[in-house]
């Protein structure tokens, strides 16, 4: 049980760590889209 429940937190963690990247890859992407477009202008 312990190393289920150690799999399980292991695996959480993993998923916690690609949404934060996926968030901070997407916050990037949209910040540089708002300065190409303020360049534009």
């Amino acid at each position: 049980a312990a190393a289920e429940a150690k799999a399980a937190a292991e695996k959480a963690a993993a998923e916690e760590k690609a949404a934060a990247e996926k968030a901070a890859a997407e916050a990037k992407a949209a910040a540089e889209k708002a300065a190409a477009e303020a360049e534009e202008e």
